[in-house]
């Protein structure tokens, strides 16, 4: 018989595997090395699902121009808006924007160096809410083209011009300021440095002789000239006043000096409603060539004889015509007539 015992199995054990060899695979088998780098891999892809740190402490910040003119709003890190309540020694304490809001006051309070080299800012109460969204951009364009829309310097008053020349030089923020809104904000910094409304003419014409108000008195050429001349007295009260574009008067002076026709036109409904004691817009215009040039403007709360006989002495040292040879043509109001009628006798 051979060493090599050979056994035979049972029918019923043929179809199943209880004698099969067990076979034991190494992949299967964590070792301690692959362990190890089984590790390392999950840290690694930890800290790259990790996101980068939010910093949520105000350190520094910036001055942004305000809605008022020449406010400034402070602005932190994080994106938070601050107002200046108070400045005491070398310290400007600042409060966040919501303080002003009832209905989403928040406490926060800050500090920063009353020096604008430092620009670090302390928190004394945190907020309670998210900063919010702004863009950085749009303060400085607005702040521009308000100072430009009230400064007197600037020859130009139209606001599509100013907006088109100061969205060039601050592109970013145009998206998000429009021309309505630059409109309507230098229309208000512009009525809110008007004069006092007069009461009577009297008030007009010193309110026109005062310095403040010179911007007020010129036309709106390049460069500008004085429009207004002068109060026109009667009896030692003020019953009107008088506009004139000398420069254009001096100007042509030599054509002036040929006009043989002049027109004297009064009209009562193109009149300020302010003051309320003006009544009639008097305009003594000359033809040249067949056209009818303007040159002299009154304001009047009164139009008696003697009334247009102060304000035509004030026409005559203004206008040099060739009053022996000049014909007047004037409306059919009374006293306006009678008095043409004098001055021609008188001539």
């Amino acid at each position: 018989m051979d060493n090599e015992e050979v056994f035979a199995l049972p029918d019923h054990l043929v179809d199943h595997d209880y004698f099969l060899p067990v076979v034991y695979e190494d992949d299967h088998i964590p070792r301690e090395e692959e362990v190890e780098e089984l590790v390392e891999e999950e840290e690694v892809e930890e800290l790259d699902e990790e996101e980068e740190p939010i910093v949520r402490v105000s350190e520094t910040y910036r001055l942004i121009p305000g809605v008022h003119n020449r406010s400034k709003i402070y602005v932190d890190n994080l994106g938070f808006k601050y107002y200046k309540r108070e400045t005491k020694g070398q310290h400007v304490y600042l409060v966040c924007e919501r303080q002003k809001q009832r209905n989403q006051y928040c406490p926060s309070t800050a500090t920063v160096s009353a020096n604008l080299n430092d620009n670090r800012i302390r928190l004394g109460f945190y907020h309670d809410h998210p900063p919010r969204v702004i863009d950085l951009n749009v303060p400085f364009l607005r702040e521009t083209i308000g100072e430009r829309g009230i400064d007197p310097a600037v020859t130009t008053s139209f606001m599509r011009t100013l907006y088109n020349n100061e969205i060039i030089n601050h592109p970013e923020a145009a998206p998000n300021y429009t021309f309505i809104q630059a409109q309507e904000r230098v229309k208000k910094m512009r009525r809110r440095r008007f004069p006092a409304q007069s009461l009577d003419i009297g008030q007009l014409a010193v309110a026109l002789n005062e310095a403040p108000n010179a911007i007020y008195t010129l036309t709106v050429q390049n460069p500008p000239s004085r429009f207004f001349q002068q109060a026109l007295v009667v009896n030692e009260r003020s019953v009107g006043v008088i506009f004139a574009n000398m420069d254009a008067v001096n100007k042509y002076r030599e054509e002036l000096a040929t006009v043989t026709l002049v027109g004297i036109d009064g009209t009562f409904k193109t009149v300020p409603r302010v003051p309320a004691d003006l009544k009639c817009l008097l305009t003594i215009q000359v033809v040249f060539k067949s056209v009818s040039f303007p040159m002299v403007y009154a304001l009047l709360g009164s139009m008696t004889e003697e009334v247009y006989a102060a304000r035509f002495d004030i026409v005559r040292n203004i206008l040099p015509l060739n009053y022996q040879r000049d014909c007047f043509i004037t409306d059919y109001e009374k006293a306006l007539m009678s008095f043409n009628n004098r001055f021609r006798k008188a001539n």
